[in-house]
């Protein structure tokens, strides 16, 4: 430090010689004044004077000079960037494209279907807009700008923002609202949210505003409403009976943040990629990313390949132990809590045996349930026991649990007439105790099947898996219910009301109950939580209901999983934690970025 202080006041010292002879020289210049220091000290060089300087000092003090001046700019320079750092951000810039990898691929980009198929709910996320929309776990507003409800809770009047448009540039009305809740409701439409809406009587009281009758209180109504609207002006031509089959289920025209581009096919007719652009006549925030690209493949061993040779930027519903397989210095590895659970789901009517609940309770405790969860998820999920997530409404620890217990499970099938064979497998006379477990084709589903399988033929069941394709999955298996048993999934969304997955009513397609039993008193405790606004109320017939499902076994509950989701380190702005089901990863792109910029605070 102190060599450096000699150095400075030497370079100034030198530099005050310099400026002297300089300004003297300058001055003899001028003509017939005394060449003295005082004086000399008040000229002012010119330009021309300046250009002078290296003639008249010496070549050490011109190096000097140089040396000063450079250090002078740099230190200039150096403040002048520190001042915009302090006074300037980065910030998001429009601009840029993301491209996602999705399993499986779309059958109708239609919001009247979508419910049905996962990757069409992911693409009408960004091309439809609903009255309300999920913000997490909570329902916020959308289209609409305000709402009120009736005293006796039956009629909702809805009015949506002025000055809406769709994507081709034509005014979005309250007649197109009314529109999509009467399509869904045609049975000719074959909506899968037809039983939603069955009792809805949807009347305009002006261009902005509809009233939504119901035939009888339902609490979680508005949850309901998160359905995009169709155009009615694109839609009205269409015949109900041939809404399945127009191609605006794959070139929509939507009124979401984002708007379809193209897509390319394969040979074989299936879809390869889909475009979205940025929809300019969106009526929230205007997105950043200006193009996004899904690309479909057929199994999630596909999807992470493409996600390590970086031909996508992002893949959801990665496996458990499939962390490995992830770059995580090119890639952020996110996890949501999704309010679901995946259980095993009885068809009584394909297997008699599933008849007997001795035999469904040999089932459930001849399962070790938290070592599937270690084993085949990797730690990565959380044992469930009912039908309502934990924090949701109704959620109670006080229903019956069932611990691991082969050795009780051997008894009860001895008890029901079931003998073991020296081939390990158990008989009643002729009759071999034989089930077939049906299982989606992805890696968490097999690990969980393959655990299950084996624990069932220890207690001399024989056990056969049934690994189905997902994309076929809905249409062959699960709407015809062609299943003895069925590992399968169920989100119950933004509301936990369990109606749509637990109410006979719904034993058949398009409904979504997958344990074909029929339990009165489990319809009724249904029928009433969702007739009942108090929630205290609510809460009580939900823990009812959940008492009558634990005590008949209608269905072996497993866990609940984490949702992982994969994103490139250059994608900003993902923030959100908690999701309704997947596509709500999707929810707030309209604030994730790729280019940055800096601008003033």
């Amino acid at each position: 430090m102190s060599n450096l202080k000699q150095l400075g006041r030497s370079l100034w010292l030198k530099l005050r010689v310099a400026i002297k002879r300089f300004r003297r020289a300058v001055f003899k210049s001028t003509a017939g004044i005394p060449s003295d220091d005082a004086n000399a000290a008040t000229i002012r060089p010119t330009w021309q004077q300046i250009k002078l300087l290296p003639k008249i000092l010496s070549r050490p003090e011109t190096y000097w000079v140089l040396a000063l001046t450079i250090i002078l700019v740099v230190s200039l320079g150096t403040l002048g960037f520190r001042w915009y750092l302090r006074h300037t951000e980065l910030a998001p810039k429009v601009g840029g494209e993301y491209s996602e990898g999705i399993v499986g691929s779309p059958r109708a980009i239609n919001p009247v279907y979508a419910s049905a198929n996962e990757v069409d709910i992911s693409l009408t996320e960004l091309l439809f807009a609903g009255l309300f929309r999920a913000s997490g776990r909570e329902l916020v507003s959308d289209l609409a700008e305000s709402y009120t409800i009736s005293d006796d809770d039956k009629t909702y009047q809805i009015t949506i923002r002025p000055n809406l448009k769709w994507s081709d540039g034509e005014p979005l009305t309250i007649d197109d609202v009314i529109f999509t809740i009467n399509a869904i409701k045609d049975p000719a439409v074959k909506s899968t949210l037809a039983d939603q809406f069955r009792r809805v009587v949807a009347s305009k009281v002006d261009d902005h505003t509809v009233k939504l009758e119901l035939s009888e209180t339902y609490s979680p109504f508005l949850t309901l409403l998160t359905f995009g609207i169709l155009p009615e002006h694109i839609w009205q031509n269409v015949q109900p009976t041939n809404f399945l089959l127009a191609d605006f289920n794959l070139k929509p025209i939507g009124n979401g943040p984002y708007v379809f581009k193209s897509f390319t096919k394969d040979r074989q007719g299936g879809l390869r990629n889909y475009i979205l652009e940025q929809n300019t006549n969106y009526h929230g925030f205007k997105p950043y990313l200006q193009k996004i690209t899904f690309k479909f493949y057929p199994d999630m061993e596909t999807g992470l390949q493409a996600l390590q040779d970086g031909n996508i930027d992002g893949l959801g519903g990665l496996p458990r132990g499939s962390k490995s397989k992830v770059n995580l210095r090119r890639y952020n590895l996110y996890q949501f809590t999704l309010p679901q659970y995946t259980a095993i789901f009885f068809n009584p009517q394909a297997n008699e045996i599933l008849k007997n609940k001795s035999i469904r309770r040999a089932l459930v405790i001849g399962l070790n349930r938290p070592d599937i969860i270690d084993q085949a998820l990797a730690g990565q999920g959380k044992l469930v026991d009912g039908a309502i997530p934990e924090g949701a409404l109704g959620y109670t620890e006080e229903i019956k649990k069932y611990a691991f217990d082969p050795g009780w499970a051997g008894e009860l099938l001895e008890q029901a007439g079931w003998k073991k064979a020296a081939d390990g497998f158990r008989y009643k006379g002729e009759n071999k105790l034989a089930l077939t477990l049906t299982i989606p084709e992805r890696d968490e589903y097999i690990q969980v099947g393959n655990m299950i399988r084996d624990y069932w033929n220890g207690l001399g069941i024989e056990t056969t898996l049934q690994v189905v394709p997902t994309f076929s999955l809905q249409s062959e298996i699960i709407n015809p219910r062609q299943y003895q048993a069925l590992v399968a999934s169920e989100i119950m969304g933004i509301d936990p009301d369990p109606y749509p997955f637990w109410h006979s009513s719904q034993n058949v397609a398009p409904g979504l109950s997958l344990s074909l039993f029929i339990n009165e008193n489990m319809d009724k405790f249904l029928e009433r939580a969702r007739q009942t606004v108090e929630s205290s109320l609510r809460a009580k017939e939900y823990a009812d209901f959940q008492n009558v499902l634990a005590e008949e076994i209608y269905a072996i509950f497993l866990y609940s999983p984490v949702y992982q989701y994969v994103l490139h380190k250059d994608i900003k702005g993902l923030d959100i934690t908690d999701i309704s089901q997947p596509a709500d990863r999707l929810t707030d792109i309209t604030s994730w970025y790729r280019l940055t910029e800096r601008r003033f605070k």
